[in-house]
């Protein structure tokens, strides 16, 4: 699941733990022996982050390690990919998966909705939003930009311009309506009005 990036960083020794408790309400086997015996602490595991060929740095992430009560297996699942993803993107100071998904959901936007109003490729948004790869500096900056809603709806208005004319006729048709619907209550306070005369000078 690991990008260009990801994928350079190598794991290390040197684990602390911080936390234990289990393994929570979802169940956890070992894979050496297929027990559910399983003990589950929270570790600081420090690793090795390439930056270039010649370049290391060393970074921590916080990842849940199980250990089997049966066999003594020690193991991680899938969340200490993202646990180190997470730490890389850090590092970089980039967009962490769940911010860029937040700011999808923020316009109520599919990804496929959301890659045509922004230029973004539809497969490139679903690998950042699953932790599989990290976006470049550029493009981190320009979803920071599209954080702000009138830059969304200028680029949208730009890359997509039916839908914002589509946007902009259901408005107007949504202000027609309401006005019309205004007139008829006007009209209908008018004749009960009338109404209400007529019938007092019938008296």
């Amino acid at each position: 699941m690991l990008n260009d990036h990801l994928g350079r960083a190598i794991a290390g020794s040197g684990k602390s733990e911080i936390a234990v408790g289990d393994a929570g309400s979802v169940p956890v086997t070992c894979p050496a022996c297929a027990s559910n015996e399983v003990r589950t602490s929270l570790d600081v595991e420090s690793f090795d982050y390439a930056i270039d060929e010649q370049t290391t740095v060393a970074l921590d992430a916080p990842v849940r390690v199980h250990t089997c009560e049966n066999c003594g297996e020690e193991f991680t699942s899938g969340d200490a990919e993202e646990a180190r993803h997470e730490a890389v993107c850090n590092y970089l100071g980039r967009l962490r998966p769940v911010a860029i998904r937040e700011l999808r959901k923020k316009y109520d936007r599919t990804r496929k909705e959301f890659a045509r109003d922004t230029g973004l490729g539809e497969a490139s948004i679903g690998r950042w939003e699953s932790a599989a790869a990290i976006q470049t500096a550029s493009i981190d900056a320009y979803l920071r930009l599209l954080m702000i809603e009138e830059n969304y709806e200028a680029t949208r208005a730009i890359l997509n311009p039916e839908a914002d004319l589509d946007s902009r006729r259901a408005e107007r048709g949504c202000r027609v309506r309401t006005s019309r619907v205004a007139a008829f209550k006007v009209d209908q306070a008018r004749a009960r009005s009338r109404h209400f005369h007529l019938c007092r000078r019938g008296q």
